[in-house]
């Protein structure tokens, strides 16, 4: 079994535009703290499952097919 994680942030991205908290500032400013909203993808055998389907281009980063599985955690 393989574990992803494909974003690590909150409900929301940072940085989020015209966001001016301390947290989206350092994200602008260095791309290593820029987090995706929490999400992840669990692979084993011919399962690939997503874990929260809040990001941002799904469909260009799994296109039609290619999961087996969605799972909503909330």
């Amino acid at each position: 079994m393989k574990l992803t994680f494909l974003g690590t942030g909150g409900v929301t991205a940072a940085p989020l535009p015209g966001c001016d908290c301390r947290a989206c500032q350092r994200a602008q400013l260095n791309s290593g703290y820029a987090r995706a909203p929490c999400s992840a993808l669990i692979e084993f055998g011919r399962e690939r499952i997503l874990l929260d389907a809040g990001l941002p281009l799904l469909a260009s980063r799994f296109p039609p097919g290619t999961l087996t599985r969605i799972l909503l955690t909330h």
